[in-house]
Order: structure tokens, then sequence, then C-alpha cells
């Protein structure tokens, strides 16, 4: 936000029971979704895990045996072929490429 960039919140699945709304696996295996994305000018995947702050405010409570959540570690044969910029515990950042190969088999070759 403080860097002046522009980008939008989208769940894993869809949560909210309803077909208006997707999850992140919707709109990524969607390619006129992709299409429409990168004519908006986005071109990058951040996914990040459940803040570690929030984690162990909720972790300390007595008798709570709760675990992280971590970002997915894979969405899509597709997506996880895509470039890693960075990646750490917390965070994991993705170019998203100008357009996607076509599939072959149902997959896209590994780059």
């Amino acid at each position: 936000m403080r860097a002046g960039r522009k980008g939008f919140y989208v769940e894993l699945e869809n949560s909210q029971g309803t077909d208006t709304v997707k999850g992140l696996y919707d709109l990524l295996n969607s390619e006129a979704d992709m299409r429409r994305l990168r004519s908006l000018g986005y071109n990058k995947l951040v996914l990040m895990s459940e803040s570690p702050v929030r984690f162990a405010v909720e972790a300390t409570n007595p008798g709570s045996k709760r675990k992280r959540i971590f970002y997915p570690a894979t969405i899509s044969p597709a997506v996880d072929a895509w470039p890693v910029l960075y990646r750490s515990e917390d965070i994991l950042i993705k170019e998203i490429p100008a357009e996607q190969p076509p599939p072959v088999n149902g997959t896209n070759p590994p780059k």
C-alpha cells in the first residue's frame, strides 16, 4: 500500500457457497480470467501465510492446539511452473507469464 501498488485479495477457495465469487484456484485456472488480469496490468501473484503475530496471540491461549496456516504448497501444474521472484516461509511472489502456453495432455510442461 505504501508503495502505491494496486492489487486485490482472493480467498483460496470459493468459501461463500456461491458461483458468483471465485476463489484463487478457480481464477488462476481460467484462461479468460487470466487474460483479463493481464489486460488490467497484473503481473505478480503474491501468496501470504498467516501473520506470525496473529498466530502467536491465538496459539498462546490456554488449551489451544491451533497450527499456523501457511500459503498452499501447490496451486496447479501451470501456476507452479511460473517463475518465483521471492520465497520465504511467510510470502511467495511469482511472476505471472505474459501468456500461458497451451496445455499438453492436460498440464503445462515445466520450463
